[in-house]
């Protein structure tokens, strides 16, 4: 299914008047809304092991890109951003306040840990807290009208992709989507029900692949850990162009806890469905289109799980 970049952008939660993304510019959007670029130095050791931590390294070194952090001497920048001010001197979270325009705002407590390695293509999402979930922590919890304008996961990675690797970065084709050591009880529920249907059990890796045009493959990407890839690509189609999730991979690190993993394969898009005759106009014909998926997403309803079905513009 197909729309405009305007018609596309009414699928977003909160709405937009399109799907392009607002926010290009880095720092300035970021440091407007209160998020910290948290120093290397600050951020937790064990989130630069890509071996002892999260059991990656096999699989990445696999895909013939990098296998370490940059810490390590990888390609892999590891980066925190927080919604909120961690210094030692701060206000607690729940105090922290911050001022746009005429507005007052509370800090939410967001985090979102993350890798870029941009001269191989590869996005891998570590550790994810989004402002809304994050709200509902502080004391009392902060509603959706206090919630700041960047508050996707998709939003503040681009920041920094097109910042990484020079000016040209925002052109780079990103290859992988990789969500590693996932502990989110809905995502897992959908990876195990994905395997079960198919008599499949999780693995290490090479694990298994669902392709792009099966229901397993739509259930996944519809998870909290799937959806900001696709909202990426579709948010930032003016940089990227036509890019397509064609596969996902799922897999367990090489760890104790064997978390699932899941790498998603992004390519060119293929050429869009055809438009209807009777539903075309000269304006509809020539208009930009944007890809709008339909993706199955499976929720839990006390001992049973049922599909919900969930248009994307995220995609």
């Amino acid at each position: 299914m197909y729309a405009s970049d305007k018609d596309a952008g009414q699928y977003f939660k909160p709405k937009r008047e399109a799907a392009q993304s607002p926010f290009e510019n880095y720092p300035d959007d970021l440091n407007t809304w209160y998020w910290h670029n948290v120093p290397s130095n600050k951020i937790a050791g064990y989130m630069f092991e890509l071996h002892w931590t999260y059991g990656v390294d096999r699989a990445l070194g696999a895909l013939g890109v990098s296998d370490r952090s940059t810490l390590d001497g990888g390609d892999n920048e590891i980066i925190q951003c927080d919604h909120y001010n961690q210094d030692e001197n701060a206000e607690d979270v729940s105090k922290q306040r911050y001022r746009v325009e005429d507005k007052e705002y509370r800090v939410t407590g967001a985090r979102f840990v993350f890798s870029i390695n941009s001269a191989q293509g590869v996005l891998i999402a570590m550790d994810r807290l989004s402002p809304k979930h994050a709200a509902q922590k502080r004391n009392p919890p902060i509603p959706d009208s206090g919630l700041p304008p960047i508050q996707q996961f998709s939003d503040v990675a681009w920041l920094f992709w097109t910042t990484l690797g020079g000016n040209n970065n925002n052109n780079r084709p990103i290859r992988y989507f990789m969500s590693i050591t996932i502990t989110n009880g809905e995502t897992e529920a959908v990876i195990a029900k994905a395997l079960n249907d198919n008599g499949l059990t999780l693995g290490p890796w090479p694990g298994h692949f669902f392709e792009w045009d099966t229901d397993e493959f739509k259930a996944i990407l519809g998870t909290s850990n799937g959806q900001g890839f696709g909202y990426l690509l579709v948010e930032h189609k003016a940089q990227l162009g036509n890019r397509f999730i064609t596969r996902v991979q799922v897999f367990h690190g090489d760890t104790w806890h064997k978390a699932p993993c899941l790498i998603f394969y992004v390519e060119p898009q293929p050429p869009p469905e055809a438009i209807p005759e009777s539903s075309s106009s000269s304006s509809a014909a020539n208009a930009k289109r944007t890809p709008i998926i339909q993706s199955d997403r499976i929720r839990k309803k006390g001992n049973n799980f049922e599909r919900v079905h969930v248009l994307r513009s995220k995609l």
